[in-house]
């Protein structure tokens, strides 16, 4: 097999490559069991508004964020949420100049990874003018700006998702720890989480 799929990786795009390249199922043998069915969406009903009030975060295409999770707001909220927690540190450790170097680059690439997977376009984008300013050797000056930059629109994205209600399982708002969030490993490795929380789907 010899093809191309880029990244960050649409699971509709991933399937139909596959497809191309895989071979027919031989007659008369069984298919591989389907998997088991996910919660009822109603089980998972965010609470009123919240579409809404991501939709209004500047800089967050909900759409594609979406996409990759098969429209479960639910959990798009709660890895928001991770993503502000596991990343705000990073940025704000760069803006000191704690990080530097390769060190530096691999951040802002997996930060700008993890902020693509999720459609958060500004955050992706100032990930990415650091990684490559890095990459060029661009000078202290340079760099220096483009650190603030990343740090500020976390520090933007970290206060919207602040405001934003926890969801139980039932429906009803309430505070959910990240342990709760399931997801398949595809989604938590673009998101730069070596292990998916809780049960993978």
């Amino acid at each position: 097999m010899t093809d191309f799929i880029a990244t960050p990786v649409a699971p509709d795009m991933l399937f139909a490559t596959l497809l191309k390249w895989l071979p027919a199922q031989p007659a008369g043998t069984s298919a591989r069991p389907a998997p088991a069915p996910r919660a009822p969406a109603a089980a998972r009903r965010p609470p009123e508004g919240l579409r809404g009030r991501l939709e209004a975060i500047e800089g967050l295409d909900l759409a594609y964020g979406l996409h990759a999770l098969s429209g479960d707001l639910v959990t798009y909220t709660e890895l928001l949420r991770q993503f502000a927690q596991r990343h705000g540190g990073e940025a704000q450790a760069a803006a000191s100049g704690d990080a530097a170097g390769e060190a530096l680059r691999r951040m802002a690439h997996t930060v700008k990874g993890a902020a693509a997977t999720l459609g958060l376009t500004r955050v992706r984008d100032a990930a990415s003018a650091l990684e490559s300013a890095v990459r060029l050797g661009k000078k202290a000056s340079t760099l220096a700006s483009l650190r603030q930059s990343l740090r500020l629109e976390m520090e933007s994205l970290a206060a919207a998702v602040e405001t934003l209600p926890a969801v139980a399982a039932s429906g009803s708002p309430a505070t959910t720890t990240p342990s709760a969030v399931r997801m398949n490993p595809e989604t938590a490795s673009r998101l730069g989480m070596t292990k998916p929380f809780g049960n993978p789907w």
